[in-house]
Protein backbone atom coordinates (compact mmCIF):
# COMPACT_ATOMS: atom_id res chain seq x y z
CA UNK A 1 0.00 0.00 0.00
CA UNK A 2 1.25 3.52 -0.82
CA UNK A 3 0.88 6.27 1.77
CA UNK A 4 0.83 10.02 1.41
CA UNK A 5 2.10 10.59 4.96
CA UNK A 6 3.82 8.27 7.42
CA UNK A 7 4.65 9.84 10.79
CA UNK A 8 6.67 8.63 13.75
CA UNK A 9 6.42 9.26 17.48
CA UNK A 10 9.81 8.15 18.89
CA UNK A 11 10.22 6.36 22.20
CA UNK A 12 10.61 8.82 25.07
CA UNK A 13 12.97 8.73 28.03
CA UNK A 14 9.98 8.51 30.35
CA UNK A 15 6.58 6.88 29.93
CA UNK A 16 3.35 8.81 29.46
CA UNK A 17 -0.24 7.63 29.84
CA UNK A 18 -1.58 9.40 26.73
CA UNK A 19 -0.93 8.83 22.99
CA UNK A 20 0.38 11.59 20.72
CA UNK A 21 -2.59 13.89 20.35
CA UNK A 22 -0.91 16.17 17.80
CA UNK A 23 -0.23 13.37 15.32
CA UNK A 24 -3.81 12.18 15.74
CA UNK A 25 -5.02 15.66 14.78
CA UNK A 26 -2.77 15.68 11.73
CA UNK A 27 -4.00 12.25 10.65
CA UNK A 28 -7.60 13.38 10.95
CA UNK A 29 -6.96 16.51 8.87
CA UNK A 30 -5.05 14.64 6.18
CA UNK A 31 -7.69 11.92 5.97
CA UNK A 32 -10.38 14.56 5.59
CA UNK A 33 -8.47 15.65 2.48
CA UNK A 34 -8.44 12.10 1.15
CA UNK A 35 -4.85 11.24 2.09
CA UNK A 36 -3.57 7.79 3.12
CA UNK A 37 -1.80 7.97 6.48
CA UNK A 38 0.02 5.80 8.99
CA UNK A 39 1.71 6.54 12.34
CA UNK A 40 4.54 4.46 13.77
CA UNK A 41 4.06 4.78 17.52
CA UNK A 42 7.25 3.74 19.29
CA UNK A 43 6.17 5.65 22.40
CA UNK A 44 3.33 3.21 23.02
CA UNK A 45 4.58 0.14 21.13
CA UNK A 46 8.34 -0.09 21.37
CA UNK A 47 8.94 -3.28 19.38
CA UNK A 48 9.92 -4.13 16.67
CA UNK A 49 12.36 -1.21 16.93
CA UNK A 50 13.07 -0.84 13.20
CA UNK A 51 9.58 -1.23 11.75
CA UNK A 52 9.62 2.28 10.29
CA UNK A 53 12.02 0.92 7.65
CA UNK A 54 9.13 -1.01 6.09
CA UNK A 55 7.77 2.29 4.78
CA UNK A 56 10.97 3.52 3.08
CA UNK A 57 9.58 2.88 -0.41
CA UNK A 58 5.90 3.17 0.43
CA UNK A 59 5.29 6.82 1.32
CA UNK A 60 5.68 10.23 -0.28
CA UNK A 61 6.30 11.95 3.06
CA UNK A 62 7.98 10.65 6.21
CA UNK A 63 7.46 12.92 9.22
CA UNK A 64 9.12 12.73 12.62
CA UNK A 65 7.68 14.41 15.71
CA UNK A 66 10.77 15.77 17.46
CA UNK A 67 10.69 16.66 21.13
CA UNK A 68 13.75 17.68 23.10
CA UNK A 69 13.54 14.40 25.02
CA UNK A 70 13.43 12.39 21.77
CA UNK A 71 16.04 14.27 19.76
CA UNK A 72 18.68 11.52 19.54
CA UNK A 73 16.07 8.85 18.84
CA UNK A 74 14.60 11.06 16.12
CA UNK A 75 18.02 11.40 14.51
CA UNK A 76 18.60 7.64 14.54
CA UNK A 77 15.18 6.93 13.00
CA UNK A 78 15.74 9.54 10.30
CA UNK A 79 19.23 8.36 9.36
CA UNK A 80 18.14 4.73 9.09
CA UNK A 81 15.06 5.60 7.00
CA UNK A 82 17.19 7.77 4.71
CA UNK A 83 19.66 4.92 4.23
CA UNK A 84 17.00 2.33 3.52
CA UNK A 85 15.25 4.58 1.01
CA UNK A 86 18.54 5.13 -0.80
CA UNK A 87 19.18 1.37 -0.85
CA UNK A 88 15.77 0.85 -2.45
CA UNK A 89 16.31 3.64 -4.97
CA UNK A 90 13.30 5.47 -3.51
CA UNK A 91 14.97 8.43 -1.78
CA UNK A 92 14.39 10.89 -4.64
CA UNK A 93 10.64 10.26 -4.38
CA UNK A 94 10.56 10.80 -0.60
CA UNK A 95 10.38 13.97 1.50
CA UNK A 96 11.61 13.65 5.08
CA UNK A 97 9.92 16.16 7.39
CA UNK A 98 10.72 17.22 10.94
CA UNK A 99 8.27 19.09 13.16
CA UNK A 100 7.41 19.44 16.80
CA UNK A 101 8.48 21.48 19.79
CA UNK A 102 12.23 20.89 19.41
CA UNK A 103 12.19 22.14 15.81
CA UNK A 104 9.91 25.10 16.48
CA UNK A 105 12.20 26.26 19.30
CA UNK A 106 15.13 26.54 16.90
CA UNK A 107 13.74 27.97 13.69
CA UNK A 108 12.36 31.34 12.63
CA UNK A 109 8.75 31.14 11.53
CA UNK A 110 6.30 33.20 9.53
CA UNK A 111 3.43 31.71 11.50
CA UNK A 112 1.27 34.67 12.63
CA UNK A 113 0.25 32.71 15.72
CA UNK A 114 3.84 32.76 16.98
CA UNK A 115 4.39 36.44 17.65
CA UNK A 116 8.09 37.37 17.62
CA UNK A 117 9.69 37.20 21.05
CA UNK A 118 12.61 39.56 21.71
CA UNK A 119 14.95 36.87 23.07
CA UNK A 120 14.52 34.48 20.11
CA UNK A 121 17.25 35.79 17.85
CA UNK A 122 20.26 33.49 18.12
CA UNK A 123 21.21 31.74 14.84
CA UNK A 124 23.35 29.03 16.48
CA UNK A 125 20.52 26.61 17.41
CA UNK A 126 19.10 26.69 13.87
CA UNK A 127 22.54 26.21 12.33
CA UNK A 128 23.28 23.26 14.59
CA UNK A 129 19.91 21.66 13.88
CA UNK A 130 20.40 21.81 10.12
CA UNK A 131 24.05 20.75 10.18
CA UNK A 132 23.41 17.75 12.43
CA UNK A 133 20.50 16.52 10.31
CA UNK A 134 21.32 16.84 6.60
CA UNK A 135 18.92 13.98 5.78
CA UNK A 136 15.91 16.17 6.63
CA UNK A 137 14.34 17.84 3.59
CA UNK A 138 11.87 20.14 5.36
CA UNK A 139 11.84 21.54 8.89
CA UNK A 140 8.40 22.72 10.00
CA UNK A 141 8.22 25.49 12.60
CA UNK A 142 4.85 26.30 14.08
CA UNK A 143 1.48 25.15 12.84
CA UNK A 144 0.87 27.11 9.63
CA UNK A 145 2.36 24.50 7.31
CA UNK A 146 0.01 21.83 8.66
CA UNK A 147 -3.11 23.62 7.37
CA UNK A 148 -1.86 25.98 4.64
CA UNK A 149 -5.31 26.31 3.15
CA UNK A 150 -6.86 28.16 6.05
CA UNK A 151 -5.56 30.10 9.05
CA UNK A 152 -9.14 30.08 10.30
CA UNK A 153 -8.87 26.36 11.00
CA UNK A 154 -6.26 27.17 13.62
CA UNK A 155 -7.95 30.20 15.16
CA UNK A 156 -11.38 28.54 15.19
CA UNK A 157 -10.54 25.23 16.83
CA UNK A 158 -14.12 24.01 16.40
CA UNK A 159 -13.39 23.59 12.69
CA UNK A 160 -10.72 20.95 13.28
CA UNK A 161 -11.74 17.31 12.94
CA UNK A 162 -11.50 15.31 16.12
CA UNK A 163 -8.18 13.50 16.62
CA UNK A 164 -8.05 10.10 14.92
CA UNK A 165 -5.83 7.37 16.42
CA UNK A 166 -7.11 4.54 14.23
CA UNK A 167 -4.09 4.69 11.88
CA UNK A 168 -1.54 4.42 14.71
CA UNK A 169 0.12 1.02 14.53
CA UNK A 170 -0.38 0.90 18.31
CA UNK A 171 -4.13 1.50 18.09
CA UNK A 172 -5.21 -1.94 19.34
CA UNK A 173 -2.90 -1.55 22.33
CA UNK A 174 -4.11 1.99 23.02
CA UNK A 175 -7.77 0.95 22.93
CA UNK A 176 -7.06 -2.00 25.19
CA UNK A 177 -5.28 0.27 27.70
CA UNK A 178 -8.14 2.79 27.57
CA UNK A 179 -10.67 0.06 28.28
CA UNK A 180 -8.59 -1.31 31.14
CA UNK A 181 -8.17 2.15 32.62
CA UNK A 182 -4.39 2.08 32.25
CA UNK A 183 -4.23 4.88 29.71
CA UNK A 184 -6.07 8.19 29.56
CA UNK A 185 -7.92 9.83 26.68
CA UNK A 186 -6.44 13.32 26.00
CA UNK A 187 -8.58 16.25 24.95
CA UNK A 188 -7.39 19.68 23.80
CA UNK A 189 -9.94 22.38 24.65
CA UNK A 190 -7.69 25.41 24.02
CA UNK A 191 -4.31 26.41 22.60
CA UNK A 192 -1.79 29.16 23.29
CA UNK A 193 -0.51 31.06 26.32
CA UNK A 194 -0.17 34.85 26.68
CA UNK A 195 2.29 34.63 29.57
CA UNK A 196 6.08 34.80 29.28
CA UNK A 197 7.48 32.47 31.93
CA UNK A 198 11.26 32.56 31.61
CA UNK A 199 11.78 28.80 31.40
CA UNK A 200 8.82 27.88 29.17
CA UNK A 201 8.61 27.21 25.42
CA UNK A 202 4.82 27.10 25.05
CA UNK A 203 4.64 30.58 23.51
CA UNK A 204 6.91 29.37 20.70
CA UNK A 205 5.12 26.08 20.19
CA UNK A 206 1.45 27.05 20.26
CA UNK A 207 1.53 30.84 20.24
CA UNK A 208 0.69 33.65 22.64
CA UNK A 209 -2.87 34.06 21.34
CA UNK A 210 -5.18 31.99 23.56
CA UNK A 211 -8.00 30.46 21.51
CA UNK A 212 -10.51 27.87 22.59
CA UNK A 213 -13.17 25.46 21.47
CA UNK A 214 -16.76 25.80 22.57
CA UNK A 215 -17.76 23.67 25.51
CA UNK A 216 -20.43 21.95 23.38
CA UNK A 217 -17.79 20.98 20.82
CA UNK A 218 -15.64 19.46 23.57
CA UNK A 219 -18.57 17.48 24.97
CA UNK A 220 -19.39 16.12 21.53
CA UNK A 221 -15.82 14.84 21.17
CA UNK A 222 -15.89 13.19 24.60
CA UNK A 223 -19.22 11.50 23.90
CA UNK A 224 -18.37 10.28 20.40
CA UNK A 225 -14.88 9.11 21.31
CA UNK A 226 -16.13 7.31 24.39
CA UNK A 227 -18.54 5.33 22.21
CA UNK A 228 -15.61 4.33 19.98
CA UNK A 229 -13.07 3.57 22.69
CA UNK A 230 -14.79 3.16 26.09
CA UNK A 231 -12.10 4.97 28.11
CA UNK A 232 -12.29 5.18 31.91
CA UNK A 233 -10.60 8.54 32.25
CA UNK A 234 -9.83 11.62 30.20
CA UNK A 235 -7.46 14.49 30.77
CA UNK A 236 -7.45 18.10 29.62
CA UNK A 237 -4.01 18.68 28.13
CA UNK A 238 -4.34 22.46 27.71
CA UNK A 239 -1.57 24.70 28.96
CA UNK A 240 -4.11 27.33 30.11
CA UNK A 241 -7.40 25.52 30.73
CA UNK A 242 -8.71 27.93 33.38
CA UNK A 243 -7.44 31.23 31.96
CA UNK A 244 -11.17 31.96 31.40
CA UNK A 245 -12.61 30.91 34.73
CA UNK A 246 -16.28 31.19 33.63
CA UNK A 247 -15.58 28.89 30.66
CA UNK A 248 -13.73 26.41 32.90
CA UNK A 249 -16.72 26.32 35.22
CA UNK A 250 -19.06 25.83 32.25
CA UNK A 251 -16.90 22.89 31.14
CA UNK A 252 -17.30 21.22 34.55
CA UNK A 253 -21.07 21.78 34.49
CA UNK A 254 -21.23 20.37 30.96
CA UNK A 255 -19.37 17.21 32.01
CA UNK A 256 -21.93 16.75 34.78
CA UNK A 257 -24.78 17.24 32.32
CA UNK A 258 -23.16 14.83 29.84
CA UNK A 259 -23.08 12.16 32.51
CA UNK A 260 -26.72 12.77 33.46
CA UNK A 261 -27.71 12.36 29.80
CA UNK A 262 -25.58 9.17 29.51
CA UNK A 263 -23.21 10.73 27.00
CA UNK A 264 -20.44 9.20 29.06
CA UNK A 265 -20.80 6.98 32.15
CA UNK A 266 -21.05 8.63 35.54
CA UNK A 267 -17.98 6.65 36.62
CA UNK A 268 -15.68 8.36 34.09
CA UNK A 269 -13.12 10.47 35.91
CA UNK A 270 -10.87 13.20 34.58
CA UNK A 271 -7.85 15.28 35.49
CA UNK A 272 -5.88 18.42 34.60
CA UNK A 273 -2.19 17.45 34.70
CA UNK A 274 -0.57 20.30 32.77
CA UNK A 275 -0.71 23.04 35.35
CA UNK A 276 -3.74 25.20 36.14
CA UNK A 277 -3.19 28.84 36.97
CA UNK A 278 -3.58 29.57 40.66
CA UNK A 279 -4.80 33.13 40.05
CA UNK A 280 -7.87 31.87 38.16
CA UNK A 281 -9.12 29.46 40.81
CA UNK A 282 -11.75 29.76 43.50
CA UNK A 283 -13.82 27.59 45.82
CA UNK A 284 -16.74 27.33 43.39
CA UNK A 285 -14.44 26.08 40.60
CA UNK A 286 -12.78 23.64 42.99
CA UNK A 287 -16.11 22.14 44.00
CA UNK A 288 -17.35 21.95 40.40
CA UNK A 289 -14.21 20.09 39.42
CA UNK A 290 -14.74 17.53 42.16
CA UNK A 291 -18.48 17.19 41.53
CA UNK A 292 -17.91 16.54 37.81
CA UNK A 293 -15.43 13.74 38.51
CA UNK A 294 -12.08 15.54 38.35
CA UNK A 295 -9.79 13.63 40.70
CA UNK A 296 -6.43 15.31 40.21
CA UNK A 297 -5.19 18.74 39.20
CA UNK A 298 -1.75 20.29 38.89
CA UNK A 299 -0.33 23.75 39.33
CA UNK A 300 2.85 25.18 37.89
CA UNK A 301 4.28 26.55 41.11
CA UNK A 302 7.96 26.70 40.02
CA UNK A 303 9.12 28.18 43.36
CA UNK A 304 7.62 29.57 46.54
CA UNK A 305 10.71 31.56 47.45
CA UNK A 306 9.71 35.17 46.60
CA UNK A 307 12.94 36.37 44.96
CA UNK A 308 13.17 33.26 42.74
CA UNK A 309 9.46 33.29 41.90
CA UNK A 310 9.68 36.92 40.77
CA UNK A 311 12.28 36.08 38.11
CA UNK A 312 10.03 33.39 36.62
CA UNK A 313 7.65 36.14 35.40
CA UNK A 314 4.49 34.06 35.74
CA UNK A 315 2.12 37.01 35.94
CA UNK A 316 0.72 35.97 39.32
CA UNK A 317 1.91 36.34 42.91
CA UNK A 318 3.44 33.78 45.21
CA UNK A 319 0.70 34.64 47.72
CA UNK A 320 -1.99 33.68 45.18
CA UNK A 321 -0.26 30.37 44.52
CA UNK A 322 0.04 29.49 48.20
CA UNK A 323 -3.56 30.49 48.92
CA UNK A 324 -4.89 28.31 46.09
CA UNK A 325 -2.87 25.29 47.17
CA UNK A 326 -4.18 25.64 50.71
CA UNK A 327 -7.74 26.01 49.40
CA UNK A 328 -7.40 22.72 47.51
CA UNK A 329 -6.08 20.98 50.61
CA UNK A 330 -8.88 22.32 52.77
CA UNK A 331 -11.61 21.29 50.29
CA UNK A 332 -10.23 17.83 49.52
CA UNK A 333 -8.97 18.27 45.95
CA UNK A 334 -5.87 16.13 45.31
CA UNK A 335 -3.21 18.24 43.63
CA UNK A 336 0.35 18.29 42.38
CA UNK A 337 2.43 21.43 42.92
CA UNK A 338 5.16 21.29 40.26
CA UNK A 339 8.35 23.12 41.14
CA UNK A 340 11.74 23.51 39.45
CA UNK A 341 15.13 23.08 41.07
CA UNK A 342 17.80 25.57 40.05
CA UNK A 343 15.84 28.47 38.57
CA UNK A 344 17.76 31.73 38.00
CA UNK A 345 18.78 33.25 41.32
CA UNK A 346 18.09 30.08 43.25
CA UNK A 347 20.34 28.21 45.65
CA UNK A 348 20.00 24.95 47.55
CA UNK A 349 18.85 26.93 50.59
CA UNK A 350 16.18 28.81 48.63
CA UNK A 351 14.84 25.56 47.20
CA UNK A 352 14.71 24.13 50.74
CA UNK A 353 12.46 27.09 51.58
CA UNK A 354 10.04 25.94 48.86
CA UNK A 355 10.29 22.36 50.08
CA UNK A 356 9.51 23.31 53.66
CA UNK A 357 6.48 25.38 52.68
CA UNK A 358 5.13 22.57 50.48
CA UNK A 359 5.57 20.08 53.32
CA UNK A 360 3.37 22.34 55.43
CA UNK A 361 0.78 22.98 52.70
CA UNK A 362 0.46 19.29 51.77
CA UNK A 363 0.79 18.06 55.36
CA UNK A 364 3.69 15.91 54.29
CA UNK A 365 1.94 14.55 51.21
CA UNK A 366 -1.46 13.82 52.77
CA UNK A 367 -3.35 16.60 50.97
CA UNK A 368 -1.35 16.72 47.78
CA UNK A 369 2.19 16.39 46.50
CA UNK A 370 4.95 18.76 45.68
CA UNK A 371 7.12 17.60 42.78
CA UNK A 372 10.62 18.79 42.00
CA UNK A 373 12.15 18.79 38.51
CA UNK A 374 15.62 19.70 37.34
CA UNK A 375 15.71 22.92 35.32
CA UNK A 376 16.41 22.22 31.66
CA UNK A 377 17.23 25.03 29.26
CA UNK A 378 14.99 25.10 26.19
CA UNK A 379 15.99 27.04 23.08
CA UNK A 380 13.59 29.85 22.29
CA UNK A 381 13.09 30.71 25.96
CA UNK A 382 14.39 33.57 28.07
CA UNK A 383 16.25 30.94 30.06
CA UNK A 384 18.43 30.20 27.03
CA UNK A 385 19.73 33.78 27.12
CA UNK A 386 19.97 33.87 30.91
CA UNK A 387 22.15 30.75 30.80
CA UNK A 388 24.63 32.62 28.59
CA UNK A 389 25.00 35.38 31.20
CA UNK A 390 24.67 33.42 34.42
CA UNK A 391 26.25 30.10 35.19
CA UNK A 392 27.28 27.25 32.92
CA UNK A 393 25.49 25.14 30.36
CA UNK A 394 26.60 21.91 28.77
CA UNK A 395 25.68 22.36 25.07
CA UNK A 396 26.19 18.65 24.39
CA UNK A 397 23.19 17.73 26.53
CA UNK A 398 20.07 18.11 24.38
CA UNK A 399 18.13 14.85 24.62
CA UNK A 400 17.24 15.24 28.29
CA UNK A 401 14.30 14.97 30.65
CA UNK A 402 13.54 16.99 33.75
CA UNK A 403 12.76 13.88 35.82
CA UNK A 404 13.10 10.11 35.48
CA UNK A 405 15.98 7.66 35.55
CA UNK A 406 17.93 9.34 32.74
CA UNK A 407 17.98 12.82 34.23
CA UNK A 408 21.15 14.89 33.86
CA UNK A 409 22.02 18.37 35.09
CA UNK A 410 22.75 20.49 32.01
CA UNK A 411 22.82 23.93 33.66
CA UNK A 412 24.42 25.05 36.90
CA UNK A 413 26.00 28.01 38.71
CA UNK A 414 28.85 28.54 41.17
CA UNK A 415 26.27 29.12 43.90
CA UNK A 416 24.29 26.03 42.95
CA UNK A 417 26.63 23.39 41.46
CA UNK A 418 25.66 20.21 39.62
CA UNK A 419 25.93 17.83 42.56
CA UNK A 420 23.81 20.04 44.82
CA UNK A 421 21.05 20.13 42.20
CA UNK A 422 20.97 16.35 41.91
CA UNK A 423 21.02 16.04 45.70
CA UNK A 424 18.06 18.42 45.95
CA UNK A 425 16.13 16.51 43.29
CA UNK A 426 16.51 13.15 45.03
CA UNK A 427 16.17 14.34 48.63
CA UNK A 428 13.19 16.66 48.10
CA UNK A 429 11.17 14.19 46.05
CA UNK A 430 11.95 11.41 48.53
CA UNK A 431 10.73 13.55 51.41
CA UNK A 432 7.50 14.38 49.57
CA UNK A 433 6.95 10.70 48.71
CA UNK A 434 5.82 11.49 45.15
CA UNK A 435 7.62 8.58 43.46
CA UNK A 436 10.20 10.52 41.47
CA UNK A 437 13.14 9.38 43.57
CA UNK A 438 12.08 5.75 43.17
CA UNK A 439 11.77 6.32 39.42
CA UNK A 440 15.34 7.63 39.25
CA UNK A 441 16.68 4.51 40.96
CA UNK A 442 14.39 1.96 39.28
CA UNK A 443 17.10 0.43 37.09
CA UNK A 444 19.45 -0.06 40.05
CA UNK A 445 19.33 -3.76 40.91
CA UNK A 446 21.16 -3.46 44.24
CA UNK A 447 18.73 -1.95 46.74
CA UNK A 448 21.44 -1.56 49.34
CA UNK A 449 23.37 0.56 46.86
CA UNK A 450 20.26 2.72 46.37
CA UNK A 451 19.90 3.26 50.10
CA UNK A 452 23.61 4.03 50.44
CA UNK A 453 23.59 6.54 47.59
CA UNK A 454 20.58 8.40 48.96
CA UNK A 455 22.02 8.33 52.47
CA UNK A 456 25.28 9.85 51.22
CA UNK A 457 23.37 12.68 49.58
CA UNK A 458 21.30 13.37 52.69
CA UNK A 459 24.37 13.42 54.90
CA UNK A 460 26.20 15.73 52.51
CA UNK A 461 23.34 18.25 52.61
CA UNK A 462 22.18 17.67 56.20
CA UNK A 463 23.26 21.06 57.55
CA UNK A 464 21.50 23.00 54.80
CA UNK A 465 18.39 20.82 55.00
CA UNK A 466 18.11 21.13 58.79
CA UNK A 467 18.62 24.89 58.62
CA UNK A 468 15.54 25.38 56.45
CA UNK A 469 13.28 22.38 57.17
CA UNK A 470 10.83 22.12 60.05
CA UNK A 471 12.29 19.62 62.56
CA UNK A 472 9.09 17.56 62.50
CA UNK A 473 10.09 16.32 59.04
CA UNK A 474 13.68 15.47 59.86
CA UNK A 475 12.83 11.90 60.85
CA UNK A 476 11.75 11.02 57.32
CA UNK A 477 15.32 11.66 56.23
CA UNK A 478 16.89 9.94 59.22
CA UNK A 479 18.09 13.26 60.63
CA UNK A 480 18.21 14.25 64.27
Amino acid sequence: MQYDFVTVDPMQVFETTVPHNGLAYLNAAWKADGKQVRTIDYAKREFPKDRHLRYAGKTAHFGVSVKTVTYERSRAITKSLHGEAERLGARKYLKILWGGAHVTDRLPTSDPMLKPLPWVNAPEPEKRLREENPEVDIFIAGEAEHWPDSDDRRTNLNDLPYPDYSDFDSYDHIRDMWRRGRMVYPIVTSRGCPYLCSFCEVQRVSGRAWRHRTVDNCMDELSSKWKENVFHQFEVVDDEFNISLPRAKDFCSAVLDLKIKNGIPKEVQWRCPNGLRADFYDAEFNDLLMESGCRQISFGVESLEPSVFKRVMKGETVQEVEATLRLCGERGMPFFAHTIIGLPGSTFEKDVFTLNLLMDITDGGKKGFGTFSILQVMEGTQMAQISQREGYRDPAIIDNAFFGEHITVAYWTDEYPKEDRMDAFLIFNFLQGNGRTDEYYKSWTDREAVAADLRTRIERQSAKVKAGLDPKWWGRLGLR
